[in-house]
């Protein structure tokens, strides 16, 4: 298992930004910036408006993790999965939260509005099919132990889960380096099922920088900042996505 490399000083990271394209495309790149000012870790999403080349490029020391999710055609997954070591990449997190995963978007919508930027030539390969029916996503939870198995012997990259939790049917804690939640109040459940192991990473939508304070000294060791980030970009750009990143360091 290998390890996240964490920044000591400051335990915030970038969650994927991508969504907020449609309001400003230019809001992931700043924030890929002050992530590589920082040294903040970031999170690039699966609907990503950048390659991972492109990433590499704006931020090219700062931790950067791919996000992904259980494709039922695993060619697709090693697609990208090689894309992100080649650019240096650190990580990945793998979504096996539920309502995510249901939400994912179709084939049509893929191909046609999304357009993401890291299924560049995979499209163009013929993986997703003709069949605008077929299922991309595999939605079987007792499929997900051996989806994360595979992942972890298929890649250097460090893998975390990102999941409502760990329960019979979500024991996977064995080679992940570490388990991202949406609720904070689960923290103590997380490290007592993985025998504080691994780092507890949070990622919430929105989180008060007086919040975050409280949720790492219950014991997250990192908290993804999300909408928060849309919002610096639209006051002042990037100067106000440090901005933001100020409010959070400052309860610290």
């Amino acid at each position: 298992m290998s390890r996240l490399k964490l920044n000591p000083t400051i335990p915030f990271g970038i969650s994927p930004v991508s969504p907020y394209r449609k309001v400003n495309a230019g809001v992931e790149t700043a924030a890929a910036r002050v992530a590589e000012k920082f040294q903040l870790s970031f999170v690039q999403s699966l609907f990503s408006s950048i390659t991972v080349e492109d990433l590499a490029l704006i931020a090219p020391t700062t931790p950067k993790w791919i996000e992904l999710y259980p494709f039922c055609d695993r060619r697709i997954t090693s697609t990208i999965i090689d894309k992100a070591e080649k650019a240096g990449f650190e990580g990945l997190v793998i979504v096996l939260k539920e309502e995510m995963v249901d939400g994912f978007p179709s084939i049509p919508e893929l191909t046609n509005e999304y357009k993401p930027r890291l299924f560049d030539g995979i499209i163009e390969q013929g993986f997703f099919g003709a069949d605008i029916s077929q299922l991309l996503i595999d939605h079987k939870l007792e499929s997900n132990c051996q989806y994360v198995e595979w992942l972890v012997n298929s890649t250097k990259l460090s893998v975390v889960v990102k999941c409502d939790g760990f329960g019979n049917d979500n024991d996977f804690s064995n080679g992940i380096a570490g388990v991202c939640v949406s609720n904070h109040n689960g923290i103590a459940n997380v490290k007592t099922a993985t025998q504080y192991r691994i780092p507890i990473i949070i990622s919430e939508d929105i989180i008060s920088e007086q919040e975050a304070a409280t949720i790492l000294k219950s014991g997250a060791d990192l908290i993804l900042i999300e909408r928060p980030i849309q919002w610096g970009f639209m006051i002042d750009e990037q100067k106000g996505i440090e901005d933001v990143l100020k409010l959070y360091t400052s309860v610290l």
